[in-house]
């Protein structure tokens, strides 16, 4: 199921609810629609308080969705459909306190939500009811045309509330091929210590995503390959300074990624499992990737026999 198959379903279960003109697809999903790369995962944010909770509620009534798993503190909730995780929250503004990235969140405006993003490319909203495509920032749709990874805010600050943006801004930068704005890429440099703030499990997370970029037709170079990403990935952290600021033991392992390349594909798993829904074929390509990433010497016929093993 793609998401304007998805848009439909939900459009359809929704219609003459309170929920038909306020609830939109947001972020990573729509940027990926208009660059005509592949989705796994859907955000929803809906423009009620603890609209998130409650979408999900009224949608595995409506749908038959998997039972919702809800995060009331932060006003999400999770929940699978036919193949899909779908990811649902309020509206919400957030307030960090210094050295903590977990937020203290409250219900706001679907405009207030938008200057909360971290990134113009990801601030983009489809309607849900209609497809209308907002653009609240002012900015996305060009930056995303042009390439480019610019914060929402004020870098500075962007990054001083959540320094795991840092590293966000070079993955994007890494598996979209676009480059990071003067501004943005001045305050990331000048943050790059507080990158010794972030849990280990957070950082190897990012890294990951840096050192095995997913294959992606997009607007930008596509003659670049997967090798040369990942080495560009590899440079952006050396040059923003962050690798100063890393255990020994990561900085070695990356310097080995740098070198290797992933390269199980979706079909490899499918010809080894079968059939597989979106869901479970995305949770197999997280898997292997993580697991690679701790083995970079891993074949792939390792790789599919460590996913058996996992039962997955």
């Amino acid at each position: 199921m793609n998401i304007h198959q998805l848009r439909i379903a939900i459009a359809e279960a929704i219609a003459d609810t309170r929920f038909a003109t306020t609830a939109y697809f947001a972020g990573g999903c729509v940027r990926d629609l208009l660059i005509h790369r592949q989705t796994m995962d859907y955000d929803i944010t809906v423009e009620v308080p603890e609209g998130g909770i409650k979408l999900a509620a009224f949608l595995h009534k409506a749908l038959s969705t998997s039972e919702p798993v809800t995060w009331p503190r932060f006003g999400t909730a999770s929940l699978i459909y036919q193949g899909c995780k779908i990811e649902l929250e309020m509206t919400r503004k957030e307030e960090y306190k210094p050295g903590n990235r977990n937020p203290k969140v409250s219900f706001a405006s679907l405009e207030e939500d938008v200057s909360r993003r971290d990134f113009t490319i990801n601030a983009l909203l489809l309607g849900i009811s209609g497809g209308t495509l907002l653009d609240l920032s002012k900015r996305g749709l060009r930056d995303l045309h042009d390439g480019i990874i610019r914060t929402v805010g004020k870098p500075e600050a962007v990054f001083r509330e959540d320094p795991l943006r840092m590293l966000r801004a070079i993955r994007f930068a890494t598996v979209l091929d676009f480059k990071i704005e003067p501004e943005t890429w001045n305050a990331l440099k000048n943050n790059a210590a507080l990158v010794q703030t972030l849990s280990p499990d957070r950082i190897s997370s990012e890294f990951a995503g840096i050192m095995i970029p997913s294959p992606t037709p997009h607007l930008r170079n596509r003659s670049e390959s997967e090798g040369t990403a990942v080495a560009r990935g590899f440079e952006l952290l050396l040059e923003s300074g962050i690798m100063e600021f890393i255990q020994p033991e990561h900085q070695q392992k990356l310097e080995i990624l740098s070198a290797k390349r992933f390269n199980l594909t979706p079909q490899e798993l499918i010809g080894y499992f079968g059939n597989l829904d979106n869901f479970r074929l995305g949770n197999m390509m997280k898997s292997a990737k993580e697991y690679w990433f701790e083995h970079p010497e891993a074949t792939n016929s390792a790789m599919l026999r460590h996913l058996k093993e996992q039962k997955l």
